[in-house]
């Protein structure tokens, strides 16, 4: 009786600090993800090869490590709003974008075909899709994501100041 009570002792003191008031993000290292608040959101070329404006990154998919382009095409300061939509099965999360947002991302992918983006959250590699054809700029589609992630992701995209 005396151990349980003593690890019950333990277990609250441990438990204490991850209740209630933590922060809603709090940095842990490049691959942890809180979407509970949106703190960044960057869209990054991926390298072929490390360089001196790159950071190593793992994807949150399949723990890939990629070369990430330290400096993003996009931030969560280009993208106007955000919707979910679902078609076959196939989860999309879909985002509009500011004029200039529109104008960097239409020419890196005209200038990029066949390379990758890295798709960031809160300092996470979500995913780094390959770039197929040229994004015309009006805006961009992130799939497939889980659907709870997407839906909580366009919430707070809609909802940061613009």
């Amino acid at each position: 009786m005396k151990h349980l009570a003593l690890l019950i002792i333990c277990l609250s003191i441990f438990a204490v600090p991850l209740m209630g008031d933590e922060a809603t993000h709090i940095n842990r290292g490049h691959n942890q993800i809180e979407i509970q608040g949106l703190q960044s959101i960057d869209i990054s070329p991926v390298f072929d090869k490390p360089t001196a404006n790159s950071i190593d990154m793992a994807t949150k998919e399949d723990g890939e490590i990629l070369h990430v382009g330290k400096v993003p095409v996009l931030t969560l300061k280009d993208f106007t709003n955000g919707n979910v939509t679902v078609q076959e099965g196939v989860v999309s999360l879909n985002l509009g974008l500011t004029k200039s947002g529109g104008k960097r991302i239409r020419e890196f992918t005209t200038d990029n075909v066949g390379k990758r983006l890295a798709f960031i959250i809160n300092g996470t590699l979500i995913k780094a899709p390959r770039v197929r054809t040229p994004i015309n700029g009006e805006g961009i589609s992130i799939n497939p994501i889980e659907k709870a992630d997407a839906d909580r992701l366009a919430r707070l995209i809609n909802s940061q100041p613009k």
